[in-house]
């Protein structure tokens, strides 16, 4: 997907921004141990504008156009104690938003990429043993390009 942004009308330069996004979800309940960050395994992509979210193996999004992007993710933890949904950043934790009770948890933060090798994930944790998603729309992990740096 290309975005154009016109020049103004004193200057007739375009600005050709190749730029992705992608949208993925659960397939099924993910059952996890009590007390442990788990990465959530988004394994059924709505959307992949430029093939650059994995799916399949790593279930990261490695974004190949510098900017800065809108990541966002949520889930629904089944415990009547804590849930947790984290943002790592290449591989180090980077957000993370915490609900009590069996509550849906979700997270939008902009997040700059260097457009070659940044990577984000999801992980959650939950003092129960299990995440919701089964094709709920319970489950969910997206990004989007916002602008370039």
């Amino acid at each position: 997907m290309a975005v154009i942004i016109k020049g103004t009308k004193n200057d007739n330069d375009d600005l050709n921004i190749q730029a992705g996004g992608f949208r993925a979800q659960r397939n099924a309940d993910d059952t996890v141990s009590a007390s442990t960050y788990t990465k959530l395994q988004f394994d059924v992509e709505e959307f992949d504008i430029n093939s650059e979210f994995d799916h399949t193996t790593n279930f990261r999004f490695t974004p190949q156009t510098a900017g800065y992007y809108l990541i966002g993710g949520g889930f629904r933890g089944e415990s009547t104690g804590t849930n947790i949904l984290a943002i790592y950043f290449n591989g180090s934790l980077l957000f993370r938003k915490v609900t009590e009770g069996s509550k849906f948890v979700n997270l939008q933060v902009p997040i700059a990429f260097n457009g070659s090798s940044d990577y984000v994930e999801a992980f959650g944790f939950t003092t129960g043993t299990s995440f919701s998603g089964y094709n709920s729309g319970d489950s969910y992990f997206s990004g989007m390009f916002m602008r370039t740096l």
